[in-house]
């Protein structure tokens, strides 16, 4: 269903992708009801051509993440399916604005506005966790803009943040509150947080120092994402609602995973999406 997502990881990773760069824009939309700047990176599937590609790719990053950690599989996407490839930061999250109500209708509209602005019809979405949760949303909401869409580990589901994420956005706050002057120091306190070697520079991404401040702070407006705790396992559709998306709808499945529980998570999915594909991947 979804082989024009879904490249071989060995002959993708093959492949050398670093002569694409990004073409960096940012938006703002609707003049009534200003949405925040939403800052993105392009990745164009034909560098040599002029013009925009058909069919384009938007891929979302997910819970206190940002496009940054995108952008290798931007490139891959890029590369391999010569279709250009929009890697946004979304609301609140990396260098796009800060709007206090963070909930998925906001966050896919802030994706809806992002393509008016481009022209960008037909449009594949990608996304993963709260990226997923946003692409399933918009699909739902204008299914007239999206041709297809893949989710990865999450569902048209209420399912709370997993705790570790609090224990996150309070490692932040108490960052804040310290007035740390040094990086490493920050990494030591991120450090009685998360024990996990390989998940403390993905962390450390939402911190930053700047010259012209003697304290390190979060990039994240973490006061904002902490009201916004509950609104992230929440799903604006219910399933005796009219809004179906049936397009095709590739739902990547980790085993045992916590946002697509077995039972109730399969049988939204196919309610939302009849048209859907549930893979479990290790």
């Amino acid at each position: 269903m979804f082989s024009q997502l879904s490249p071989s990881p060995r002959s993708v990773m093959s492949r050398q992708c670093s002569k694409f760069m990004p073409f960096q824009r940012s938006i703002r939309t609707d003049t009534k009801n200003p949405r925040p700047k939403i800052a993105f990176d392009v990745y164009k599937g034909h560098p040599d051509k002029l013009g925009d590609s058909p069919n384009p790719i938007i891929v979302l990053h997910g819970f206190l993440g940002c496009r940054e950690e995108l952008r290798p599989i931007s490139k891959i996407l890029a590369t391999e399916l010569k279709r250009d490839v929009y890697n946004l930061d979304l609301r609140n999250h990396g260098d796009s604005g800060t709007k206090w109500r963070h909930d998925y209708l906001r966050l896919a509209l802030d994706v809806r506005g992002l393509m008016k602005e481009n022209g960008l019809k037909n449009v594949s979405l990608v996304g993963n966790q709260m990226g997923a949760k946003t692409a399933m949303t918009l699909a739902l909401y204008d299914s007239n803009l999206v041709t297809n869409i893949v989710s990865i580990d999450n569902s048209p589901v209420w399912k709370p943040l997993p705790p570790v994420y609090l224990q996150w956005l309070h490692a932040y706050r108490q960052i804040l509150k310290m007035r740390i002057t040094e990086l490493r120091e920050a990494r030591r306190v991120m450090y009685y947080w998360n024990r996990n070697a390989g998940m403390r520079p993905w962390l450390m991404r939402n911190l930053e120092k700047h010259g012209d401040h003697p304290y390190v702070r979060p990039r994240i407006p973490q006061n904002i994402l902490w009201e916004a705790r509950d609104a992230m396992g929440e799903f604006p559709f219910r399933e005796d609602d009219a809004n179906r998306f049936n397009g095709p709808a590739l739902f990547l499945r980790s085993r045992d995973s916590y946002y697509i529980p077995e039972g109730k998570g399969a049988e939204a999915i196919r309610s939302f999406f009849p048209t859907s594909c549930i893979e479990e991947v290790d």
